[in-house]
């Protein structure tokens, strides 16, 4: 077994240890801590009712699944208050920034892309609300019931195609101002862009939530939150003027049952964006919805979850992009970096048809890249090596043709230029003319072959016949679909 098999293994078998207490555990609600590693985080996210595993773009996929990192290419913060149910309050903060952008100045048009993936850092807080104590003296003081305190550290990168992505998580929870307790986890993702043209801009994402150690406040403990979120999201552009996205996600958590969450984005000239969602958690029917409002760098999202057994929930935050360029170019910025790389996977069909020597394929490839891009220096380099080598090996069936036909082997010649005709992509006028000469001859010879068996002269027609298939072998056997052809085969035979 290679080395490369042995970590697979090794990584499959690991891998199945982290997922089988997940899967395998009694689905219990309330069997764990942090309740905050639990909530939804990001108002973009929650309109679409929180399906964002595979989908990327903002400062938030990083509660999301850190892969999602790799895809941003400008720094960018945001915050969010939520109001959420019974005097809960939610807020977050959160800044992501590449940790180095190329870019060309001469071409403003080029994609600003983060070389060596992009860092985030997010910030969440959760306050329980207040609570009234009554001592035995009469006196009385309220306190915070709870308070969770979480800071995140991720890192992405696109390694092949593949985004991939981690967190570091520190929680520090406080009971009534009186107990505390702190706990590390660690968050795993990955994301894949299907590169096949059939399926532009379908993408798929795994990640992998809360693996860390327990909440103790005292001397028991409480697990995190292990959770493990499978999902695929599907984008599409119309016109430059309308994008629409749909996402999907099945989210297992060790202490509750197999959810769903799925949304839809759509935003019109990059500036204004609808949402909605649903999540399908047991037997109660969540819906969300979400409007966006994009003004150069300046992002701003409100969303609402409203359910049957669940009070209202509204949701606010305020984006802003440092460096980059604006939302409303983003989308163009995506396309042309779609365009990148259909090129270099044009270039690089080229480069195969060049080393299996099918020449007319591989200067079609180039020419096509040229017209495209006329300064693409790679391209011109190849069409010119490429013609070079057509032209060589043109001339070397040619020669050897011409050499065969002198010989009165037709055959062979016919061949050869054949050939030579096929490569050169029929353009080659010497082969045309060499392939016309050999058919005018063998039609001049077998018709005066005719004329002689009409006319009784059966040796004659014979000899010429006989000279034909000398000089090109089963030539008369391709021409038995013709009755004379066969009945004078027949004659001369007998």
């Amino acid at each position: 077994m290679n080395k490369k098999k042995k970590i697979i293994f090794i990584g499959c078998f690991v891998f199945y240890g982290i997922l089988q207490p997940i899967f395998c555990a009694a689905e219990k609600e309330g069997t764990t801590a942090g309740i905050i590693l639990k909530e939804e985080i990001g108002v973009r996210q929650m309109g679409m009712g929180g399906a964002q595993v595979a989908v990327a773009g903002d400062v938030n996929t990083l509660y999301y699944n850190p892969a999602g990192l790799a895809d941003i290419g400008q720094a960018e913060i945001s915050t969010m208050y939520i109001d959420g149910l019974a005097d809960v309050i939610y807020g977050s903060i959160g800044y992501v920034h590449p940790l180095k952008i190329s870019s060309d100045l001469k071409d403003k048009k080029k994609e600003r892309e983060s070389k060596y993936g992009t860092v985030g850092i997010g910030m969440i807080t959760l306050q329980g609300g207040e609570i009234e104590i009554n001592y035995l003296d009469g006196t009385s003081e309220k306190r915070i019931v709870q308070a969770d305190y979480v800071l995140t550290l991720g890192y992405g990168r696109e390694i092949k195609k593949v985004l991939l992505g981690v967190n570091l998580k520190t929680i520090y929870t406080t009971l009534i101002e009186e107990y505390s307790a702190y706990a590390f986890a660690l968050d795993m993702g990955g994301i894949y862009r299907f590169p096949y043209e059939k399926l532009k801009g379908l993408r798929v994402g795994v990640v992998l939530q809360n693996l860390g150690t327990e909440i103790k406040y005292k001397e028991e403990g409480d697990p995190l939150p292990l959770t493990i979120k499978m999902g695929a999201a599907y984008e599409k552009r119309f016109n430059r003027i309308h994008y629409v996205q749909g996402a999907v996600d099945v989210v297992k958590s060790i202490d509750s049952q197999i959810r769903e969450n799925i949304g839809v984005e759509y935003i019109f000239k990059d500036m204004l964006a609808g949402r909605v969602g649903t999540r399908m958690e047991y037997d109660l029917g969540l819906m969300t919805y979400g409007i966006g409002l994009y003004i150069n760098k300046v992002k701003l999202d409100y969303a609402w979850m409203y359910g049957e057994e669940w009070d209202s929930q509204h949701r606010i935050s305020l984006s802003f992009q440092f460096s980059g360029r604006s939302m409303k170019k983003k989308r163009k910025v995506k396309k042309e970096k779609i365009k990148t790389k259909m090129a270099i996977e044009k270039v690089r069909l080229g480069m195969d048809f060049f080393m299996r020597k099918e020449w007319v394929k591989a200067l079609e490839v180039w020419e096509g890249i040229l017209e495209k891009n006329p300064k693409h220096e790679l391209a011109q380099n190849y069409v010119s090596k490429t013609k070079e080598r057509l032209n060589k090996v043109i001339k070397k069936y040619c020669d050897k043709a011409k050499h065969y036909y002198e010989k009165k082997q037709w055959l062979k010649a016919s061949q050869l230029w054949t050939r030579a005709w096929e490569i050169s992509g029929k353009k080659e006028k010497r082969a045309k003319e060499g392939i016309e000469k050999i058919e005018r001859e063998i039609k001049f010879m077998f018709d005066s072959g005719e004329k002689f068996y009409m006319k009784g002269k059966y040796d004659e027609s014979l000899r010429q016949w006989q000279e034909i298939n000398n000089r090109y072998p089963n030539y008369l056997v391709c021409c038995l679909i013709n009755p004379l052809t066969f009945e004078y085969l027949f004659c001369i035979t007998l």
